[in-house]
């Protein structure tokens, strides 16, 4: 097995810390599940590629045709949604692949599970737990809305509709694990909206919001920029972080065991001249708060969105690589 250089290195480096302990345990428990379970973190690398990066070193490139991006991996299913591309077509004639801005839920081996109804270029789209609704942020010069519906669009109705301003950024959204709630942010609150009665309530200050897929805890960026834990059984709130500059949203493992954030840190372009990083991508245990770093994005792609993914039985010796040159 091919080990990545750099994901090695960032390990070491977090190892030097007071949690080196468990943090080394943390390391060696993610490497386990990556052989064992196929569990992993993916990206949209380019067109009809999918990167996928393991905890003990080693990618694999998940190609599906047809696909121009990866909006959305529900967790619990491990269902992709990625918008469909006339790519392949147009480059036969000699053209530049264009995306068509339909969407599409995949299953990892690329087949299409459900076309969807929405089209266009949402800022986010995220789909139910139970693959029946859809939830869009989508923005214009008029303003900004977040509006959800069944996986058709044929009907949709809107949580809030806000006046674009110019320090306006797509604000994140979650979907609850029985699928009858979303959880969203508006100007650094976050609000619980249920789907069956129409109302929102606040439950925290922050962004970012993130629910565990078993319904528990909802993982939020604080004011203070820490991962902030929000249990839903007797709504207190604790802080999962201290002293490291969260940025993004934090995101929930499969299994509800760990949280993967996107940790900003300047310095880093200073000891990595030539990739120029200023982002690690770091993992952390929700049950005793050990941390370790699982990769250092290159200068251009820092803010991509990566997701958690599952591969279970699909990885194989041949597909795996060593990372790119």
């Amino acid at each position: 097995m091919r080990i990545r250089p750099l994901l090695l290195a960032c390990a070491v480096a977090v190892s030097c810390s007071p949690q080196s302990g468990l943090t080394r345990a943390l390391s060696a428990e993610l490497r386990l599940r990556s052989t064992v379970n196929g569990l992993g973190i993916c990206r949209f690398l380019q067109e009809s590629q999918i990167e996928v990066i393991f905890f003990d070193g080693t990618e694999q490139i998940l190609t599906l045709p047809g696909i121009g991006n990866l909006y959305d991996v529900e967790e619990t299913s491990q269902t992709l949604v990625c918008p469909l591309s006339f790519a392949t077509q147009l480059r036969d004639r000699g053209l530049e692949g264009i995306m068509s801005g339909r969407f599409a839920l995949l299953a990892a081996n690329g087949k299409v599970v459900k076309t969807l109804g929405v089209s266009g270029w949402p800022w986010l789209l995220r789909i139910s737990p139970d693959l029946s609704e859809l939830a869009m942020l989508t923005g214009s010069g008029a303003g900004v809305s977040l509006e959800f519906g069944p996986t058709s669009w044929a009907t949709h109705d809107t949580i809030y509709a806000v006046e674009q301003t110019t320090d306006y950024k797509p604000a994140a959204f979650a979907w609850s694990p029985d699928s009858k709630s979303l959880v969203y942010c508006l100007k650094d609150e976050i609000f619980v909206f249920d789907l069956t009665k129409r109302v929102s309530r606040k439950i925290a200050l922050g962004s970012g919001p993130s629910w565990s897929p078993n319904g528990r805890f909802l993982a939020y960026r604080s004011k203070q920029n820490d991962i902030s834990l929000y249990r839903f059984d007797d709504g207190k709130t604790t802080t999962a972080t201290q002293g490291i500059k969260v940025i993004g949203v934090p995101m929930w493992s499969p299994d509800s065991s760990y949280i993967l954030f996107t940790k900003y840190d300047a310095s880093l372009a200073l000891r990595n001249p030539i990739t120029m990083p200023t982002t690690d991508f770091i993992v952390l245990r929700v049950s005793d708060g050990a941390m370790t770093t699982v990769f250092t994005p290159g200068l251009g792609a820092d803010n991509g969105r990566f997701y958690w993914i599952q591969l279970n039985q699909q990885r194989s010796e041949q597909s795996k690589r060593q990372d790119r040159p």
